[in-house]
């Protein structure tokens, strides 16, 4: 990210925004107070989050078992009670996309979240996305069709009015549908979770609390911090850009 374009306005206040959530200080002017220049980068949002609760961080005692640690027993044990075999050949460096086939894969996922981890769900492919839309289009053109020609052909009101309503409708027809017929085609993973290492990241800090900043280390911090950018803007942790760190 140092080499490419930062995040524009927007964009680095919605990932300001979540770490704020996270980690508990205000998303103020105050808080904006630094000279970023014309584009804005990870590391920025590192120098706020520092100044804002750098003070806390460390300052009470540790937490008895490593967040990441407890995260990736928990994880490898749900995948043991789905096959023991590939759990026990499970590292923090394992590839998420290489744990299963793509054609398993969707079956381990739903294990997993049927286990309590909720996971992120995974992502279908794009050409199964475009036929979704073009399919509710279609029903939504068709609909509105025989409304306009054989209900009502002379009013302009209820027409609208259906409008509004059928697509929030269809958006829910589409969810639904998906959900019990096109689960085992979502089969991609989700970027932030691309590795064993990763995913146990997420679970331990996804539920950050404020109150949970006296007992992190620098470290930990530092990914709580980077969690919540690679999700914001669905990138790897490893391409958050930590050169400056803590300046």
């Amino acid at each position: 990210m140092m080499e490419g374009p930062g995040f524009d306005g927007g964009e680095f206040f919605a990932a300001l925004s979540t770490t704020s959530d996270a980690l508990g200080f205000p998303v103020t002017e105050e808080t904006l107070c630094f000279k970023f220049g014309r584009d804005m980068y990870a590391r920025d949002i590192f120098r706020v989050v520092e100044r804002e609760v750098g003070s806390r961080i460390g300052s009470g005692e540790r937490f008895d078992v490593c967040p990441t640690s407890s995260a990736f027993y928990r994880f490898r044990k749900a995948v043991a009670e789905y096959d023991a075999d590939l759990a026990s050949r499970i590292r923090p460096d394992t590839s998420i996309d290489g744990l299963v086939s793509e054609e398993e894969r969707p079956r381990l996922w739903k294990h997993l979240n049927e286990g309590g981890l909720q996971l992120p769900k995974l992502r279908y492919p794009r050409w199964l996305k475009s036929l979704r839309f073009w399919a509710a289009a279609t029903v939504f053109l068709f609909i509105m069709t025989v409304l306009h020609f054989l209900v009502w052909p002379e009013s302009v009101v209820p027409k609208i009015v259906a409008g509004i309503v059928l697509v929030p409708a269809l958006c829910v027809c589409d969810f639904r549908i998906a959900n019990r017929y096109l689960w085992e085609y979502a089969r991609g993973i989700p970027t932030p979770l691309d590795t064993v290492a990763n995913l146990t990241k997420y679970l331990a800090y996804r539920d950050c609390k404020p109150e949970w900043v006296p007992h992190l280390t620098q470290h930990q911090c530092k990914d709580v911090v980077r969690l919540a950018i690679a999700l914001e803007f669905d990138m790897r942790m490893d391409e958050v850009d930590d050169a400056e760190l803590w300046l």
